[in-house]
């Protein structure tokens, strides 16, 4: 009986070693963290994301060519520069914060820069309006874990 706990055990202990190695191009091959079914969305490599941003901000702001091709340059390099915090993280989370937070602010810096004076306005409202989505979902995803914290609570 305990030889086979113990083989069972080893067994389950490789099982996930080589589960663990995976390469870099699977990072974004795989399911969303958060372990939920039905939230198991492929996670879009940097390009990806860096090609949507920029879809719906040359939709939102009327962009020129011209615009684009230097809104893409900024977005792809701020997006490259967040996966690498992510991907790498120093250890120190309010480091980390803070540098994400100047790789932001320097990028949004440089987008204002690149637009006009009516697209300038019109990114702000944009940029407010998406913060207030976030916040909205921020509620609905503390009231959904909140429901099942007392759901489980009940049981």
């Amino acid at each position: 009986m305990k030889s086979f706990l113990l083989l069972l055990t080893f067994g389950m202990g490789l099982s996930g070693l080589i589960h663990a190695q995976s390469t870099d191009s699977s990072l974004y091959e795989s399911p969303v963290r958060s372990g939920t079914a039905r939230q198991a969305v492929p996670k879009k490599s940097p390009p990806e994301r860096a090609a949507q941003q920029l879809k719906v901000l040359a939709n939102q702001l009327n962009l020129t060519q011209d615009q684009v091709i230097q809104l893409r340059m900024i977005l792809l390099n701020r997006v490259i520069a967040l996966d690498s915090i992510t991907n790498n993280p120093s250890g120190d989370r309010k480091a980390d914060g803070k540098t994400r937070k100047a790789i932001n602010q320097d990028a949004d810096s440089r987008i204002y820069a690149l637009l006009n004076a009516d697209q300038q306005s019109q990114y702000t409202q944009w940029k407010i309006d998406q913060k207030e989505k976030a916040e909205e979902r921020k509620k609905a995803r503390m009231a959904g874990s909140d429901s099942t914290q007392s759901h489980i609570n009940n049981q």
